[in-house]
């Protein structure tokens, strides 16, 4: 198995159980023990998450992935490939690709069509 990283609204999916927690679950639950997310993402789901979750039940979802810091480096990639002014998305896949991951799931269309082409990171959408 690769080494897949998780946009938010992965997490979120199923954490806040939206209409797209099946299909998250079940990409999830394939990339056991190669799940990673980037440490945006863990702010993210932390933020939204504690809405409707205890922060307790948060940290042990959370805790199921590889947290992967931001750096400087992904900032700067970020800005010089920004989409549609989208700049958590652009930091997302930037985080991603550093990491050496080679896939990335997400349910958002518009990343996916901003970043879809990238050679060494298989954006897959999610519906």
């Amino acid at each position: 198995m690769s080494r897949v990283c998780f946009d938010a609204n992965v997490l979120l999916e199923t954490v806040l159980v939206r209409s797209g927690k099946q299909a998250a679950d079940q990409v999830l639950h394939a990339a056991a023990g190669e799940a990673s997310v980037s440490a945006l993402t863990g702010h993210l789901l932390f933020h939204f998450g504690r809405r409707e979750r205890p922060l307790e039940q948060l940290q042990v979802f959370l805790d199921e992935f590889e947290i992967l810091a931001l750096q400087a480096g992904d900032f700067e990639w970020a800005y010089h490939n920004v989409h549609n002014s989208d700049f958590e998305d652009a930091l997302q896949v930037s985080v991603a690709l550093r990491a050496g991951c080679e896939v990335f799931y997400t349910f958002d269309r518009n990343l996916y069509a901003a970043y879809k082409h990238l050679p060494n990171l298989t954006i897959k959408l999610l519906t």
